[in-house]
């Protein structure tokens, strides 16, 4: 079946509605509304409107694409409980290269700093494993 796009305006609101109904199911789960909710939940996590879902990915733009692959952890939350990670693995996730997570790594640093009013942190100073890159 090929899909094509329909303008709005050509469908009836009695189209529209039975063309939802047939198309889209929408589970009977309530949505989490803490992470204690959430620990116990299906996997991979049917909520793709959670800020925290691994499947959509929004661009700087505001754009929104799905993510390239299904497979792996659907849920950051998860991610962040499962314990250290390497800079490739994360980078493979939120789909940015390894400098892009050193950089924002930095980034996070830095305003811990300034927050704290403390020295300029390395990453080796909290994250024993990583090597100091910039």
């Amino acid at each position: 079946m090929k899909w094509r796009l329909i303008p709005r305006a050509w469908m009836t609101l009695e189209k529209r509605r039975a063309l939802r109904l047939k198309t889209y199911h929408v589970p009977d789960l309530k949505r989490p509304q803490s992470r204690r909710e959430c620990i116990a939940g299906p996997r991979p996590c049917p909520w793709l409107g959670c800020r925290y879902n691994l499947h959509l990915l929004v661009t700087e733009t505001g754009g929104i694409k799905l993510a390239k692959t299904s497979e792996g952890p659907s849920c950051a939350l998860d991610v962040a409980d499962a314990g250290e990670h390497e800079a490739a693995f994360i980078g493979e996730l939120l789909n940015l290269n390894t400098h892009t997570v050193y950089t924002e790594i930095n980034l996070a640093l830095d305003k811990l700093a300034r927050y704290f009013g403390c020295k300029q942190l390395k990453p080796s100073d909290l994250l024993p494993g990583i090597n100091d890159k910039d």
